[in-house]
């Protein structure tokens, strides 16, 4: 029995990459109805991401003028990080094994601990 989100398609109106995502999911994995809404909703939050992104980088200059007349951020910098931990609860909500995540997070992990001991070292005086 086919999935309900293959029977579904995809929406025109996702970005490129809400579509490549929708497809890759739906390749690797079957979705119960609950969670082809969750991914439904992650895809129609990666169209606004990327949508967003486009306008903030097509945009000069990323400040704006406050209310006061003073100097402000775009508030679609803010929108898009809300976007995105959207995004990522979203995602978390599929409970999708992610092994290259956890091998990049180890990795970055490994790096920090490096680099803090060599600083202790050198505030230290320890030899390296």
């Amino acid at each position: 029995m086919a999935s309900k989100s293959k029977q579904w398609g995809k929406p025109k109106r996702w970005s490129a990459n809400a579509r490549a995502m929708w497809d890759e999911h739906n390749a690797r994995y079957e979705f119960n109805p609950a969670e082809t809404q969750i991914l439904r909703a992650a895809c129609d939050t990666l169209t606004v991401i990327d949508r967003l992104t486009v306008l903030l980088f097509d945009q000069e200059d990323w400040e704006v003028v406050g209310s006061a007349g003073q100097k402000a951020l775009d508030p679609k910098l803010v929108e898009l990080r809300m976007l995105r931990g959207s995004l990522a609860t979203l995602l978390d909500k599929l409970k999708i094994p992610n092994d290259d995540a956890a091998t990049v997070s180890n990795e970055r992990a490994t790096q920090a601990r490096a680099a803090a001991q060599s600083r202790w070292k050198v505030a230290h005086g320890a030899a390296s």
